[in-house]
């Protein structure tokens, strides 16, 4: 009984959560949203987790996390931002980023070099994405340089959202696990208490 209830509970929550996940990617918070990096510096980019920002700019700067525990994975972050901003960095005057960008598919072999983060003007795209607290260095970035701002957006590089016919994947097995469960412990239960015909 408790695993019935256990499988039909995790088929109703993995539905939802399809369900939710699709709807956001078609027309919610997963679609993607296009800005230029001037507009994101300004405005912010409100409730959207998948965005494009035009005109970005890398100074160069950025921080590495080694792998702190055996599993985790090494991490890149780097700050973002405008042209406005990337010509106050070269008059040697600190900025406010927007974006820290940060990614876990690196070359090692950057870190020593130092060339990790080329200064150059690029298109930014990724998902909005927290550092985790033990692997986030952002507060060592050069402070001359930089103000990191509280309520700073995270935003993890070279990812997307889950596609939507993953999410409509999901959705469907759901429903053939959940309603699968059903029949089957409905079929037994009526098989149970059929009487035995003579």
């Amino acid at each position: 009984m408790l695993f019935r209830i256990v499988i039909v509970l995790f088929s109703v929550v993995a539905f939802i959560n399809g369900c939710n996940s699709l709807i956001s990617r078609v027309a919610g918070t997963h679609k993607l949203r296009q800005y230029s990096m001037e507009q994101v510096v300004q405005e912010g980019i409100g409730d959207a987790d998948f965005i494009v920002a035009a005109s970005a700019w890398r100074s160069g700067d950025f921080v590495h996390t080694p792998p702190l525990k055996r599993g985790y994975k090494p991490v890149l972050a780097y700050p973002i931002l405008s042209k406005s901003q990337m010509d106050s960095i070269d008059k040697g005057m600190a900025v406010h980023p927007a974006i820290i960008a940060w990614t876990q598919r690196f070359d090692a072999n950057c870190v020593n070099a130092g060339n990790c983060v080329p200064k150059e003007e690029f298109t930014l795209k990724g998902i909005t994405r927290k550092i985790d607290k033990e692997r986030n260095r952002v507060t060592t970035l050069p402070k001359d340089r930089y103000i990191i701002p509280e309520n700073i957006t995270y935003l993890e590089t070279e990812r997307e959202p889950l596609a939507w016919y993953w999410n409509l994947v999901i959705m469907l097995a759901a429903l053939a696990l959940g309603g699968g469960t059903e029949w089957y412990h409905s079929r037994k239960s009526k098989n149970t208490t059929e009487p035995t015909q003579k």
